[in-house]
């Protein structure tokens, strides 16, 4: 689809054809204009500027120059045996390390596919965030939210937190004071929190996210009593600390697999970082608090995928 084309900086989308004619190989698919209608197109390349050419069954991913930049491409081709005779006439130029790139890639892909289950918690703790906003939108008459509508639902507050009140402490990480702070946190989750959750499993990642938010808000308690804290950034943190402790574990990740969350990663902890700094009602102690307790959670929890995998077998 053009959004998945998007991400992955295809030049086209959609059903289509490769041609090669000479020296010219010419692309033809589907683009979207300005206004997001979607229109026939053809993208034209020399074959020098054709690489990293390699053929994964009925599947072709190629590298194609267009302009001054590198696109990425996958074509499925009709069968396996169209895709080899593709793959044999374009250019086999390779850039240094695409081969072991690629492999590593392609190896880690196929363990994470026969895993069990799938990704179900990511998908509906994002939901279960954006329905406290609009409910806290609903109750403060508009966007600019209430401080005392977000304690009523359940904002982490010391003095009433440490008076018995600890539920607080998780109903507070579902909470947030505006829709940037809302959006950054999402994003950040559903970059992250995907991958995390087919790493770890569905349980033991919902446990991750729950206790590093409950810890994260307990730090913040500690560290501040008297101030009201809300928002998943504490969760979220645990997430991308868990993910660390995956990789410390030396399961590792392909190289390509980290590129593909370094924006989200350090854009999500610039802001909130950002956010610390310049509202002194935000203290960094539930960011901090979070990190380690994901850290800590994601070492005792993390297990190769080989063992995960055998134990589905059995």
């Amino acid at each position: 689809g053009s959004n998945q084309a998007r991400l992955r900086n295809s030049p086209c989308y959609g059903a289509g054809t490769v041609e090669l004619s000479g020296q010219v190989v010419t692309l033809q698919g589907w683009q979207r204009t300005w206004l997001g209608i979607p229109v026939e197109a053809d993208v034209h390349a020399n074959r020098e500027n054709v690489r990293n050419v390699v053929r994964d069954d009925a599947l072709v991913h190629l590298e194609i120059k267009v302009g001054r930049r590198w696109r990425f491409v996958e074509f499925a081709a009709e069968t396996p045996s169209a895709a080899t005779q593709l793959a044999a006439a374009l250019p086999t130029t390779q850039t240094n390390g695409f081969a072991e790139s690629w492999l590593a890639n392609r190896s880690f892909q196929k363990k994470v596919q026969g895993l069990p289950g799938r990704a179900w918690v990511t998908p509906t703790l994002v939901a279960l965030n954006l329905a406290a906003y609009l409910v806290s939108c609903v109750l403060s008459g508009g966007v600019f939210l209430d401080p005392y509508v977000l304690l009523r639902l359940g904002a982490n507050a010391g003095l009433y937190t440490t008076q018995g009140e600890w539920w607080r402490l998780l109903t507070g990480t579902f909470l947030h004071i505006g829709l940037p702070h809302l959006a950054f946190n999402m994003w950040a989750l559903w970059n992250a929190g995907r991958l995390t959750e087919r790493l770890f499993g569905s349980g033991p990642y919902l446990a991750i996210y729950l206790l590093a938010g409950v810890l994260a808000s307990l730090a913040s308690t500690v560290w501040n009593p008297i101030l009201m804290s809300v928002g998943a950034s504490g969760a979220v943190f645990g997430v991308l600390g868990a993910l660390l402790a995956f990789v410390l574990r030396g399961n590792g990740l392909p190289t390509a697999i980290v590129r593909a969350h370094r924006l989200s990663t350090f854009l999500f902890i610039a802001f909130n970082l950002v956010l610390g700094a310049l509202n002194p009602s935000v203290d960094n102690a539930a960011h901090v608090g979070g990190l380690l307790s994901g850290l800590v959670l994601g070492w005792l929890l993390a297990q190769p995928l080989e063992i995960r995998q055998a134990r589905t077998g059995d």
